[in-house]
């Protein structure tokens, strides 16, 4: 499916850098995360990664070779809150270790309290897909 060069794909368990990067320029209204989750890693290994590992569904928007965008999906959101709390218990220490994790722990906090099951998340603005 092609759009103003766009085309769209499946998501793979290659994406993960490339959707963590999208989503991490992206998440807060069109802009960066770094505002308010400045640790990079943290915020990926949250937003994006608990969908790989849980075998969601999703596509990813290219533009040539470049992941431009991502549409992520989590049918059965109890599956997807127990992805989400495993991923976190597999990355806090790591976090915790750096001075971006502990920055980013009000996010965090907000986070596994109120899962998002379907983020999309785009480096362009669509004028139609």
């Amino acid at each position: 499916m092609a759009a103003d060069g766009l085309v769209l794909r499946p998501v793979g368990p290659q994406d993960g850098p490339a959707l963590a990067a999208v989503a991490y320029h992206t998440a807060f209204f069109g802009e960066s995360a770094a505002a308010f989750f400045p640790d990079a890693a943290l915020f990926a290994a949250l937003w994006t990664a608990p969908y790989l590992h849980a075998g969601f569904g999703g596509h990813v928007a290219l533009r040539g070779a470049e992941v431009v965008g991502f549409i992520l999906g989590a049918p059965d959101p109890g599956r997807y809150r127990a992805a989400l709390l495993a991923q976190v218990a597999r990355v806090l220490p790591t976090a915790l270790a750096r001075a971006s994790g502990w920055a980013s722990l009000p996010y965090l906090r907000r986070t596994v309290s109120w899962p998002a099951p379907t983020p999309m998340n785009m480096l362009f603005r669509p004028t139609c897909i």
